[in-house]
């Protein structure tokens, strides 16, 4: 009856150890495939994460600098723009010479703001634009009321006064405007303020 037992215990326990020695081995060799296949999938995934930090790293770096300059042509265009059609004139510089300056500095400004839009979300780029197509109207209607003129002449069509407060009314409120946009862009204020 001893032998019986044994053999029982050989028959039950020796295929038991073997099933369960095996299934051990397989687990530990899955657990290690599936330990190397996360080891890889998550040195791809820093490798992405770096390239893709790089890359918005260059991007945000040009944006910033397209932001800065366009901001200081407007800023140069409006000063240059404001002396052109200012009520009070000082004297100095030549009318022509003013709308010269005022014309080339705004040609300046416009084919910068034009040639790198595409760094700008749509809607600061819409605000942008149509500070840059105000300061043009300015220029349009003060060159409309000084036409011809080699120095400044009272205007009888209102068009000078009419630049003078386009640019002295409307244009700062969308000055602001545009800068807070700016500022959200490049991280200086919170977007949901």
């Amino acid at each position: 009856m001893e032998n019986y037992w044994q053999q029982l215990i050989g028959l039950i326990v020796t295929p038991v150890v073997v099933v369960g020695a095996v299934a051990w081995i397989l687990r530990e060799l899955i657990s290690q495939g599936f330990k190397r296949d996360l080891q890889k999938y998550k040195f791809d995934l820093e490798n992405q994460n770096f390239i893709l930090r790089q890359k918005f790293s260059v991007i945000h770096q040009r944006q910033a600098e397209v932001i800065a300059n366009i901001y200081g042509k407007i800023a140069r265009a409006k000063a240059v723009t404001a002396d052109l059609v200012g009520i009070f004139q000082q004297g100095g510089q030549s009318l022509p010479d003013k709308k010269k300056k005022a014309s080339d500095i705004y040609n300046d400004m416009s084919a910068y703001f034009f040639e790198n839009r595409i760094f700008l979300p749509r809607k600061t780029a819409e605000k942008t634009e149509k500070i840059v197509m105000g300061i043009r109207d300015v220029l349009i209607e003060f060159d409309t009321a000084q036409l011809g003129n080699k120095e400044y002449r009272p205007d009888s069509t209102g068009l000078w006064v009419q630049a003078y407060k386009k640019l002295r009314d409307d244009i700062p409120p969308l000055l602001d405007d545009l800068e807070d946009d700016f500022k959200k862009i490049l991280g200086f204020i919170e977007s949901n303020s």
